[in-house]
This record gives C-alpha cells, sequence and structure tokens, in this order.
C-alpha cells in the first residue's frame, strides 16, 4: 500500500535511520536509486543532499528539527522548492506503548491546486473590481430569481 501511494512516503526510526521509503518519495526529490537502498541510510546526512533543491533550506532543516524536538504532528505544513514546486509535508511521530519509536514524513506535491486556488482568486478578484467601477447596473441572480450580488450602480437604480 506504501508503495503506491501518490504521496511520498518516509519512515524514520528514533535514531533516524530510514526504514522505508517509496518511489513517489525518490521522484519528488529527485533521488536517482531505487527506495530499497535508502534503508538504513542515516537520514540526517541524506536531508542535507537535497538543499539545492529547497527554496530555503535553512528554515527546511529547522523545521525538521523543531519537529522532532517537540514530536507533536504536523499536517499540511508548505515546502517551496527552487523549481516552482509546492508541497504540503505531514510528520506523525510514530509511539509503540507509549514509547517513542521513529516518524513518518509524507509529502504531496500541490502545485497545481495552489497554481489553481491563485488563478481562482485572481479572477474572483477581477469580478469584484468589473462589478464596483461598472456604471452600468449588474445584478446577479440565480435560476429561481434571488438576487445574489449586485454593484454599486444597481444599487442606486
Amino acid at each position: 500500500m506504501i508503495q503506491n501511494m501518490q504521496a511520498g512516503l518516509l519512515v524514520e526510526d528514533e535514531e533516524r535511520r530510514i526504514r522505508l521509503v517509496n518511489a513517489e518519495f525518490c521522484g519528488i526529490f529527485g533521488i536517482e536509486v531505487p527506495p530499497n537502498d535508502l534503508v538504513g541510510m542515516d537520514c540526517a546526512e541524506a536531508a542535507q543532499g537535497l538543499g539545492a533543491l529547497l527554496h530555503d533550506p535553512e528554515g527546511f532543516g529547522r523545521r525538521i528539527g523543531e519537529l522532532l524536538e517537540t514530536r507533536e504532528p504536523s499536517l499540511g505544513e508548505e515546502v517551496r522548492l527552487n523549481d516552482g514546486r509546492v508541497l504540503e509535508r505531514d510528520y506523525v511521530p510514530i509511539w509503540l506503548d507509549e514509547q517513542y519509536r521513529g516518524h513518518l514524513w509524507q509529502y504531496r506535491d500541490v502545485t497545481g491546486s495552489r497554481h489553481a486556488e491563485a488563478a481562482r482568486v485572481e479572477s474572483e478578484s477581477r469580478k469584484s473590481a468589473i462589478l464596483e467601477t461598472a456604471l452600468d447596473s449588474i445584478m446577479i441572480i440565480d435560476e429561481h430569481g434571488m438576487i445574489l450580488e449586485f454593484n454599486p450602480a444597481a444599487e442606486r437604480i
């Protein structure tokens, strides 16, 4: 299941040794070795090689340190890459019998949805500017004849 997920997954033990990683994770970060070849590696050392990909490598490293220190779950944090991609990162500590045993990192490429949201906001802003500045009366009515929006010109009329 983990190998087939559409998100990059990495599981580390309490000593930061890689225990499990999937191909999607390797693809996201341009790691050109098979995922199984990473098992057993020190993840702290491996992460240093990602610096060139990251928009803010120092902030990335600092935040990882904070997460590992607090061992509190964190979902949906944004990570920006130099190539313009935007990732969402989840950190989930793993506890067994109240003992910390490691953690899971999950990365999802959300670049497309972020661009779509930015385009939607820009479109909404443009529509709002047109409605506000139009000299003609504009009313937006739903299929039941209910007024949904109107501009200042329509209000004056």
